[in-house]
């Protein structure tokens, strides 16, 4: 799957998944709507098939919030770096 929507929708669940990391006072859905999401589960369901997790279990891996975890630098397929 390639194509500019699916470069758009990478750049988005990159900004959601940074957002989830370093805003963990703002709920998921808001995330998820301000990342340009239709609704919560719509950036669930995008973001557990680009992550491999939920955005919930994402944000309780252990260090996430404290900078010790990397973005991917290859797209949100590429596995985070711990």
């Amino acid at each position: 799957e390639g194509g500019l929507g699916a470069y758009i929708r990478n750049c988005r669940l990159r900004a959601a998944a940074d957002d989830l990391l370093r805003l963990a006072h703002i709920g998921i859905g808001e995330i998820a709507y301000g990342a340009g999401f239709n609704s919560a589960s719509d950036f669930t369901r995008a973001f557990r098939r680009a992550y491999g997790v939920s955005p919930r279990d994402f944000r309780g891996l252990p260090g996430a919030g404290d900078g010790a975890r990397e973005m991917p630098p290859d797209g949100p397929h590429a596995p985070y770096v711990t």
